[in-house]
C-alpha cells in the first residue's frame, strides 16, 4: 500500500473509501493489457417491462405504501418526525423538501445518465435494474472482469465473495426506482445508472481506470453526473504537483469544458467521514483537542479533490437538521444534505442480545440511535448489510445487524413484513448518503432545464440551500493565559450577501427551490469563466512565523488587479513547523471577509508532517469582488510548536 502522505493521483495510490460499514475486497485481477475490452464478454439488462400499467410512472407519492412500500420511512425526502427504524426521532420538515417536486410536478430525473464512481453496482437489483442504462451511449465498467472469469465487462456487481457493497447502496439513494410495489424511491427514481467499480480493490485503482471512469472514456464520458462519494483519508496535508496538475486537467477541467455538449458534467464528492476520527491507532489521540473543542480532526481541505473548483463538494446533516457527527468541514463545501447517523435501535437490540454476556450499555442519547438512511442493500439474505438475525446476539453481531429492519423483522402498519427478502439497509450514513442525494438533486434540476452549464448548477445550489442550524456559533478555546481563539466559525455573511459556513457550505440542498430557479433562470448569466493563475505576494520568501494571534496579517498581502466576480478561491502554500496541528491560516477579501481555510487542533500532529504545494479552497467568498487586496494570515498558536516557517504562499481567483 503506498502511504496516504504521497500524492492523490500517482499511479495504483490507493483511494481510501469513505464509509463507516466493512467493504470487503475481491482478489480478482484486471487483465487488460491493450487498453481494449471488445474481447470481454458484454451483458444486457432487460428492463423495459418496469412500471407499464401505471397512468403516470413519473409521478411518485412517497406516502402511497401499496406503490412505495419504503417512501413514509425515507425522512431525507420527507421528515415527518420519523425515528427510520432507530431508537431516536428526527425533526419534521429537516429534509431536502422534494415530496412535491416528485408527487406533483412529478420531476424524476427521467432519461438523465448518471455515473455511480464506486466499488459497485448490483445491476440485477430489484429497485435499481430498472434503472440501468440501456441506451448504448453509456455503459458500466467491471474493472475486475477478465477473460479467465469470463465475467462481464460492462456489469460491475460484486461478485460473491463480497460481503457489503458501498456503491449500491450510494445508487439507491441516487436513483431507487418508485412505484414498483416493493422498496422505496431515490432522490431522482427514473435516471439512467451507471456504474464504475473503481474503488473495489487496490488493483483497480490506477490512473486509467481514472480516467475511464469520470468522462475520459466512450463508455462515460456521455454521462451528465458523476457521483463520487470516495476521498483520501490522511490525516495530513498532501502535495498537489504538477503531475496531479495534469491529471486533474484532464479529467476535471476538460470535463466542464467538454462534456454534455460543452455545458459540463456536474462532479460530486463527498466532504470527508474524519469530524471525529480517521482510519488509525492513533486517531484517538491525535483527534483529542479537535474532539474537546468540536472542530474537525481531518479538515476537508486535506483531501486534494476537495479543493477543486469543478467539483461541488457536500457535507452532511442529520435528522434533526445538525451537523451529522462523522462529516468533515472545511472551506472547500459547497453543500450539505441529509447523511443521517447510525440508526441503530437500542431496545431492539437488547431485546435479542445474549443475556449472558455483559449489558449492551452504550448510551441511548448517543448519535449511534439517531435515524440513517434507507436504501438499497446486495440483495438476497446471504450478503449485505441486512440477514438474518441469529437466536441470540452478540456485541459485534448487536453493532452490525443495528435494527428490526435489517434484521428482515419490521412490519408495516398492516403487518407486513418490509424488508423479508433482505434487499434494503436503514443504516447507511456518511457524507457517501449526502453527495448521492445532491447528485439526484442536480438530475432533477437538468431534467428542469437541461440547457444549465456545471457553472448554473452550482450557482442555483448556492442560492437555493437552506441555512440550516442558524444558532451555529463559533468554536474559541483558550491558547494559554486566558486568550481566547476561535479556532472556527459558525454562519458568517460575505459581502455579497451569502451566508456560508465551514459546517454546512452554503446550506442544507433544497429540491423544490432549486428547482423553480432552474426553471426561471436566466442562462449565460454568469458571463464567460476566467481563472487568474496563482498569484504571488511581493514579500520575499521564506518567512518566519511568529508564536501568538498576530501571525504574519502583516505580512502575506496579495493585490489581484481582475475585478471579477468571484465563484472559488483556491490556496497553495509550502511550509514546515515543528507541530503543524498548532498552525491555521485564514484568508481575508478586500471586502473584510474573513475564511478560517486550515484549523488549527487538527491531527497533523506527526513530526514530519508539513505542506508542500498544499491547495486549501475557500467558498466564502462567493459573489464578492476579487480586486484590491488580500491578506493571508498564518498563526502559530504555539501550544506545541516553536518554530514555523512559510516558502510560498499563492492565491487564485476563479470567476466571472
Amino acid at each position: 500500500m503506498i502511504e496516504n502522505r504521497f500524492s492523490f493521483f500517482k499511479k495504483n495510490l490507493i483511494l481510501f473509501i469513505i464509509l463507516f460499514s466493512s467493504c470487503n475486497k475481491s482478489q480478482s485481477n484486471n487483465n487488460k493489457s491493450d487498453g481494449s475490452i471488445i474481447k470481454y464478454r458484454f451483458c444486457t439488462f432487460e428492463n423495459s417491462k418496469f412500471n407499464q400499467n401505471l397512468p403516470n410512472p413519473f409521478c411518485t407519492d412517497l406516502n402511497d405504501s401499496f406503490l412505495n412500500p419504503l417512501g413514509k420511512y425515507e425522512w431525507h425526502l420527507k421528515n415527518t418526525g420519523q425515528n427510520a427504524f432507530a431508537s431516536n426521532s428526527g425533526t419534521a420538515n429537516e429534509d431536502i423538501n422534494v415530496y412535491d417536486v416528485l408527487k406533483t410536478l412529478c420531476l424524476s430525473g427521467k432519461d438523465i445518465p448518471v455515473a455511480v464512481v464506486d466499488s459497485g453496482l448490483e445491476m440485477l437489483h430489484p429497485s435499481l435494474l430498472p434503472n440501468i442504462n440501456n441506451s448504448g451511449r453509456v455503459q458500466s465498467i467491471n474493472f475486475l472482469a477478465n477473460e479467465k472469469n469470463n465475467e462481464c465487462i460492462n456489469d460491475p456487481t460484486p461478485d460473491l465473495s463480497v460481503t457489503s457493497d458501498h456503491g449500491t447502496m450510494v445508487a439507491g439513494i441516487l436513483g431507487m426506482r418508485s412505484n414498483l410495489g416493493y422498496g422505496g424511491s431515490g432522490v431522482a427514481p427514473r435516471v439512467l445508472l451507471s456504474g464504475y467499480n473503481l474503488t473495489s480493490s487496490a488493483e483497480t485503482q490506477t490512473v486509467s481506470n481514472y480516467l475511464d471512469s469520470l468522462g475520459q472514456s466512450d463508455e462515460s464520458k456521455n454521462n451528465y453526473i458523476f457521483n463520487m462519494s470516495f476521498g483520501s483519508k490522511s490525516d495530513v496535508p498532501l502535495e498537489f504537483d504538477y503531475s496531479d496538475e495534469i491529471v486533474a486537467n484532464q479529467i476535471f477541467y476538460q470535463g466542464v469544458n467538454l462534456l454534455r455538449n460543452g455545458k459540463g458534467a456536474i462532479f460530486v464528492k463527498s466532504a470527508g467521514n474524519s469530524f471525529k476520527n480517521y482510519s488509525s491507532s492513533l486517531s484517538s489521540i491525535n483527534c483529542a483537542l479537535a474532539n474537546l473543542i468540536n472542530i474537525t480532526c481531518v479538515p476537508a481541505n486535506t483531501d486534494p479533490l476537495n479543493t477543486l473548483p469543478y467539483i461541488i463538494v457536500v457535507g452532511s446533516s442529520n435528522a434533526s437538521g445538525k451537523h451529522a457527527s462523522y462529516s468533515s468541514t472545511g472551506s472547500c463545501l459547497w453543500v450539505s444534505a441529509p447523511g443521517g447517523e447510525y440508526g441503530l435501535d437500542k431496545n431492539w437490540i437488547v431485546s435479542k442480545y445474549d443475556s449472558s454476556l455483559p449489558p449492551f450499555s452504550i448510551n441511548s442519547s448517543d448519535s449511534l440511535f439517531f435515524p440513517a438512511i434507507i436504501t438499497t442493500d446486495l440483495s438476497g439474505n446471504n450478503r449485505g448489510n441486512s440477514i438474518p438475525v441469529p437466536s441470540k446476539l452478540n456485541f459485534d453481531k448487536a453493532l452490525f445487524i443495528k435494527n428490526s429492519f435489517n434484521a428482515g423483522l419490521a412490519l408495516d402498519d398492516d403487518g407486513k413484513l418490509l424488508n423479508s427478502n433482505y434487499d434494503y439497509v436503514a443504516t447507511m450514513n456518511g457524507t457517501s448518503s449526502a453527495a448521492p442525494i445532491v447528485s439526484g438533486v442536480v438530475a432533477l434540476i437538468l431534467e428542469a432545464n437541461p440547457n444549465l452549464t456545471w457553472r448554473d448548477v452550482k450557482h442555483i445550489l448556492a442560492k437555493t440551500s437552506n441555512q440550516i442550524d442558524p444558532t451555529l456559533s463559533s468554536k474559541s478555546f483558550s491558547i494559554g493565559g486566558g486568550v481566547l481563539y476561535i479556532y472556527d466559525e459558525g454562519w458568517i455573511k460575505n459581502a455579497a450577501n451569502y451566508f456560508f459556513s465551514n459546517t454546512y457550505g452554503f446550506g442544507r440542498v433544497d429540491a423544490a427551490k432549486a428547482i423553480a430557479m432552474a426553471k426561471s433562470y436566466t442562462l449565460g448569466s454568469l458571463g464567460n469563466f476566467i481563472e487568474t493563475g496563482f498569484l504571488s505576494p511581493t514579500i520575499p520568501f521564506p518567512i518566519s512565523v511568529p508564536l501568538g494571534l498576530n501571525g504574519t496579517d502583516q505580512q502575506i498581502k496579495i493585490n489581484v488587479a481582475n475585478y471579477l466576480t468571484i465563484e472559488s478561491v483556491t490556496l497553495s502554500v509550502s511550509g514546515t513547523s515543528d507541530y503543524l496541528a498548532d498552525i491555521a491560516i485564514e484568508v481575508y477579501s478586500p471586502s473584510g471577509t474573513k475564511s478560517i481555510v486550515w484549523n488549527a487542533g487538527n491531527s497533523a500532529t506527526s513530526s514530519s508532517a508539513k505542506f508542500l504545494n498544499t491547495r486549501m479552497a475557500s467558498n466564502a467568498f462567493y459573489g464578492e469582488n476579487s480586486h484590491g487586496t488580500w491578506v493571508v494570515k498564518i498563526i502559530c498558536l504555539g501550544t506545541k510548536a516553536k518554530n514555523a516557517k512559510f516558502t510560498d504562499v499563492k492565491l487564485k481567483i476563479s470567476g466571472h
